[in-house]
């Protein structure tokens, strides 16, 4: 091992490099525990979150609600989602949450036409529904096709 002098002097370190205004500040992004103010459970306010709004140039502001309840007040109360797949001949599927999660629905949970039938639901088909708590887990109830003239008025 050879012996290092521990009276040199110290090594300058180069200079950072300077702001321009074609040069982007470093943002210093980490994940945020937040907790919703609407329905008091705990979420996280992502890196990768807030790297989308700083690329979208807008600002950084901390959600005061969590995505569940910040769809409710886009969508009327209600979640969106699409059909990931419904068997009418099982009678359920999985519908695919704006979130991402996966949550189960029972032809039971889906509201009929006004011709008492049944509503088609394809895969990809975009929906609204509310989240229920069942013994096996949480269930996609008062489950409705989407259409765009259901969406309320300030969205």
């Amino acid at each position: 091992m050879a012996k290092v002098d521990q009276w040199q002097a110290p090594r300058a370190r180069p200079a950072p490099p300077a702001c321009t205004e074609e040069s982007k500040p470093i943002m210093n992004f980490r994940d945020m525990l937040v907790h919703c103010e609407e329905c008091g459970r705990d979420f996280f306010f992502t890196v990768e979150q807030q790297r989308r709004l700083a690329e979208r140039g807008m600002e950084i502001v901390v959600p005061q609600f969590c995505e569940n309840c910040r769809q409710r007040v886009t969508y009327g109360g209600k979640l969106h989602g699409r059909i990931k797949w419904f068997d009418p001949t099982k009678g359920y599927g999985f519908i695919v949450g704006d979130d991402g999660k996966e949550i189960f629905v029972h032809r039971n949970s889906v509201v009929p036409t006004p011709e008492g039938s049944l509503p088609s639901l394809e895969d990809g088909q975009e929906v609204l529904y509310e989240a229920a708590d069942s013994p096996k887990g949480p269930q996609a109830v008062q489950v409705t096709p989407f259409e765009e003239e259901q969406q309320t008025p300030d969205s």
